[in-house]
């Protein structure tokens, strides 16, 4: 492993325990922290049940009862992909809270390579961190 992915990896690891310090796991309260983690995980669900997609109506939310939510849908895809392998293992509540726990820590991850992999240029060569250790 380079030097840059540990470093990396520790950042990641140092931001998660103090996420999860502040914030308890899904897994561990049953729970999720936020009312927006329920609506998208209700998306999710749609998805996952074939509901029509690109509808942007949202049931049960709004003052007839059909609200329009007007989020990304990027990052519904993600979570579908982890909720429906899970689904295959374990409940569907209990295969949610531990993909509000994966998905969230993953993209994470993810940014903080892509932050790492876009500031390399601007350290120069000479940079422990530069991109030839990439």
């Amino acid at each position: 492993m380079t030097r840059s992915a540990i470093t990396i990896l520790c950042i990641w690891l140092f931001i998660l325990l103090t996420m999860y310090l502040l914030w308890p796991l899904p897994p561990l309260t049953g729970s999720l922290p936020d009312t927006d983690d329920y609506m998208r995980m209700t998306r999710v669900f749609d998805i996952l049940d074939g509901r029509d997609y690109p509808s942007y109506a949202a049931p049960r939310l709004g003052v007839n009862g059909e609200g329009e939510i007007g989020w990304s849908r990027l990052i519904d895809w993600p979570l579908a992909a982890v909720q429906g392998t899970l689904e295959h293992f374990m409940t569907r509540l209990d295969a949610a809270m531990l993909t509000a726990t994966v998905v969230p820590a993953l993209a994470l991850l993810a940014f903080i390579a892509a932050a790492f992999w876009c500031a390399s240029p601007l350290m120069g060569a000479s940079h422990p961190f530069s991109s030839s250790s990439l």
